[in-house]
């Protein structure tokens, strides 16, 4: 399975408009190989939006970024919403715990460098879950979102898709 996580950095006076937004992507849905993305605010960084997304393969992932990623970002009215933009893309075995058990809190924890083929993993926390992607902060969220170690977000369920 393939994981995207996406951070994007949202001025306060576009919270709003960056949140409705978010809620249009419901076209995932009827993607080949799509699964769920979840989102919310980060609580270390309340100007932070972390997405994560889950793919079946690499292959329906990026048949969807060439053929159809752009009309439906323009359909969401996304574009301007957001200062800064990263997006990492990364592999995890088929262990998901499922999208109906995934309720509260999505942590991201960073173990420590990577080494070529270091999977995500997954384990339940509470009602929510910890993500265990090695690399994801020094690769990807520092900078300019200056996360160190680990994130985390509360699942805004308006955000969820899948």
């Amino acid at each position: 399975m393939l994981v995207k996580l996406i951070a994007c950095r949202v001025p306060e006076r576009s919270r709003a408009q960056f949140a409705e937004a978010q809620m249009r992507w419901s076209g995932l849905k009827d993607v080949d190989g799509f699964i769920l993305q979840l989102g919310g605010w980060a609580q270390e960084s309340p100007e932070t939006a972390l997405i994560l997304a889950l793919w079946q393969e690499k292959r329906g992932y990026f048949d969807f970024m060439r053929e159809r990623h752009d009309d439906l970002f323009e359909r969401t009215g996304q574009r301007g919403t957001y200062e800064a933009i990263r997006i990492s893309v990364g592999v995890t075995g088929d262990d998901w715990l499922g999208a109906e058990a995934v309720q509260g809190l999505v942590k991201l924890i960073d173990p420590g460098a990577s080494k070529a083929g270091d999977a995500v993993t997954w384990s339940r926390s509470g009602d929510g879950v910890e993500l265990r992607w090695p690399g994801v902060f020094s690769g990807m969220l520092n900078p300019p979102f200056g996360f160190a170690g680990e994130a985390s977000f509360s699942i805004n369920r308006a955000w969820t898709i899948g």
